[in-house]
């Protein structure tokens, strides 16, 4: 903040690659990076799965 302005006068802009959503895209990216261990054809992705288990985290 500037010398001679008060902290309402100045405007909180958001970041934009520093927030929640951009976290999960990066997880979700990551995890799809991961070769599937399992064998066949399995019904849920292993990304779906992985992302499951990263949810609790912010919750």
């Amino acid at each position: 903040m500037k010398p001679g302005k008060d902290a309402s006068s100045s405007k909180i802009r958001p970041l934009k690659h520093l927030n929640a959503d951009a976290l999960v895209r990066a997880a979700r990216r990551e995890f799809e990076k991961i070769p599937d261990p399992r064998k066949g054809r399995p019904g849920i992705l292993f990304a779906d799965t992985a992302m499951s288990a990263f949810s609790p985290c912010f919750l």
